[in-house]
């Protein structure tokens, strides 16, 4: 009776550390998985800004170009006026020369 007794403390001595060492188990997964949720939850956060900023990318390229669009033109249109300038101060010289 002594033996098994004894032999009921040991096992539920036992089983009080194999719920204790369980417990430490848990209570570092469920930390482990909080960190995860977190993590997860940083991804999406971070994907939803870099789509964010992808779209604010793609509208200012097609503003840049738009830009470049309207330099080209008004470099044309420089280019244009440097030349009608040249032309008026060579027939000005022309006409100048001619009546002096």
């Amino acid at each position: 009776q002594a033996q098994f007794v004894d032999l009921k403390a040991k096992m539920l001595k036992q089983l009080e550390e194999y719920k204790k060492q369980r417990q430490g188990s848990q209570t570092s997964l469920q930390s482990e998985i909080n960190k995860l949720r977190t993590m997860n939850r940083n991804s999406l956060k971070n994907n939803v800004e870099a789509k964010h900023i992808i779209k604010e990318n793609e509208e200012l390229s097609t503003d840049n170009d738009e830009l470049k669009k309207k330099q080209n033109k008004l470099i044309d249109e420089i280019s244009e006026m440097q030349l009608n300038i040249l032309y008026y101060k060579t027939r000005y010289k022309a006409l100048q020369s001619k009546y002096d």
